[in-house]
């Protein structure tokens, strides 16, 4: 069989030498390394959404919960179009499933390290298909970035990232012993990543208040909401206009409590992913060609959005 690798986004084709059977070679199905999902970014208008946030505040089942919406029916207006990271998904995903046996459902933990990614192909009526990439930094790298400039920089993939998800834990915000520091870990995190210029003024933020049950079934659920307010009130005051985008989302991705269903606010949330940026737009647009950035990954950018941005 001849020699050929097997490119994310499409099936490898050879043909055996000696039988001349056309082999179609598949995807292995697992999450993807960065130099893989560089393949989709390359080919075709491509999401990429990047997850920070600190350990256990629900990020990787936020990752997955649009994966697990699209089981049962069309979701955000999109219906489901494929997967080259099925196993990845299902490994991430199988921990809260009944078949996994376990009493209360989990989610298998991100493991400091190279930040894979999990895709997603969608078709819509209006805007045919495309491919979103999601990426999920492990808390301990969050941790690290926090406490040093030089971690933070090692986070590249937030440079390329088309919306950076801030995931904030309800739980511990909800908490009086634990409010105060859970809202300063946040502030913390966006700052530093400010500093060692990972994220920017063409940076698309989205904070996300995740576990809303918790919220809604709080005794104090009222004193509750008010403080969730005054962080975001405060949040907006700090970095507002530090960003091309800063936008806040509730959500309850796998609920526990209360009445809402498995996704809540998850849908708006990923239709926010899909859309073109129309101030990311405007912002590039406004450069003449003699002020556009001169780094190599400034004009990628550039090209990027400019040339093949759109709503996918």
């Amino acid at each position: 069989m001849s020699d050929q690798s097997i490119l994310p986004g499409s099936t490898a084709k050879a043909t055996d030498t000696v039988t001349g059977v056309r082999i179609v070679q598949l995807p292995s199905g697992e999450a993807l390394l960065p130099i893989e999902a560089a393949t989709f970014t390359r080919e075709t208008v491509t999401r990429v959404v990047a997850f920070i946030g600190p350990p256990k505040g629900g990020k990787t089942t936020l990752l997955a919960s649009p994966y697990e919406c699209f089981q049962i029916g069309e979701f955000a207006g999109r219906s489901f179009a494929g997967s080259d990271t099925l196993v990845g998904f299902e490994r991430v995903s199988h921990l809260g499933r009944l078949a996994s046996r376990l009493h209360k459902p989990d989610t298998e933990r991100t493991r400091s390290g190279p930040h894979h990614c999990f895709h997603l192909r969608v078709w819509s009526g209006n805007t045919g298909s495309g491919n979103v990439l999601l990426s999920n930094i492990s808390g301990e790298d969050c941790d690290a970035a926090v406490d040093s400039s030089e971690d933070c920089k090692r986070l590249q993939i937030l440079r390329r990232a088309d919306h950076v998800v801030l995931v904030l834990d309800c739980g511990a915000l909800c908490d009086t012993k634990t409010r105060q520091d859970a809202r300063n870990y946040a502030t913390t995190l966006l700052r530093s990543l400010v500093e060692s210029e990972m994220i920017g003024f063409r940076s698309i933020i989205d904070i996300v208040f995740n576990k809303w049950d918790l919220v809604e079934s709080h005794p104090q659920r009222q004193d509750s909401i008010a403080f969730l307010e005054v962080v975001e009130a405060d949040m907006r005051n700090r970095f507002l206009s530090l960003f091309g985008a800063l936008t806040f989302y509730r959500t309850a991705a796998r609920p526990e409590y209360g009445p809402l269903l498995p996704g809540h606010g998850v849908d708006a949330l990923f239709s926010s992913w899909l859309r073109e940026s129309r101030l990311t737009q405007q912002r590039l647009r406004s450069l003449s060609p003699t002020t556009l950035p001169i780094a190599e990954f400034d004009r990628y950018e550039h090209r990027f959005h400019f040339v093949e941005g759109g709503e996918v």
